[in-house]
């Protein structure tokens, strides 16, 4: 299993999930499952490709602020 599916399973049977009212349980595992279907891609990638979708956005006045530039760009292993 992929980590970050690992990652979303573990997240949502955790004590910081379940402590949240039922609605907002709801409301967020929603966005979970929109992030199920891309956790086998490299998260450089799709940190990559969403700031670059939402530097586009900011430029044609979609979106007034890329969330994306404040993710962290993940180290690559050394070979």
């Amino acid at each position: 299993m992929a980590v970050s599916r690992v990652l979303i399973r573990d997240y949502r049977s955790s004590d910081e999930f379940l402590c949240l009212k039922q609605k907002t349980q709801c409301d967020y595992g929603r966005m979970l499952n929109v992030f199920a279907p891309i956790c086998h891609h490299p998260a450089d990638s799709v940190r990559q490709v969403a700031s670059l979708l939402f530097n586009f956005g900011v430029g044609n006045d979609y979106v007034e602020t890329n969330p994306a530039s404040r993710m962290k760009c993940l180290d690559r292993p050394r070979a």
